[in-house]
């Protein structure tokens, strides 16, 4: 089972993308935070978390500085972005912070589907 981590300070994406993930027995969301310096604190006192699905625009610290904390520290932990904006804007930073994808929010689930499974593959 794939512990997933979700981060995005709007609540009702969380929901939406836990809810999207239910479905899937293979998935199992572990706990879900607003900003980045949530994500630091959750990690260091949770059990491992596989993978993150982290929003790049958050209060406090965005999705990019946090992807490169928590890689320093749990390089075995896996980092997918969603966001709403447009990928080309952002691959560049995605690509130097170490997170292995960038899908939309808009996208359809068995494009995050893919995204996680190809991610979390590097774990077996």
């Amino acid at each position: 089972m794939i512990s997933i981590l979700l981060v995005d300070d709007n609540r009702d994406i969380c929901q939406g993308i836990k809810l999207a993930l239910s479905v899937n027995p293979k998935y199992r969301v572990v706990g879900e935070c607003c900003d980045g310096s949530e994500v630091l604190n959750f990690i260091r006192k949770s059990e491992q978390i596989d993978l993150i699905l982290m929003d790049i625009s958050m209060p406090k610290m965005d999705g990019i500085t946090a992807t490169r904390e928590v890689l320093q520290k749990y390089p075995s932990t896996k980092v997918i972005f969603l966001t709403m904006h447009d990928q080309d804007l952002y691959m560049s930073s995605v690509k130097k912070s170490g997170a292995k994808n960038l899908i939309l929010k808009s996208a359809p689930i068995e494009e995050l589907f893919d995204a996680i499974d190809q991610a979390v593959s590097e774990l077996d």
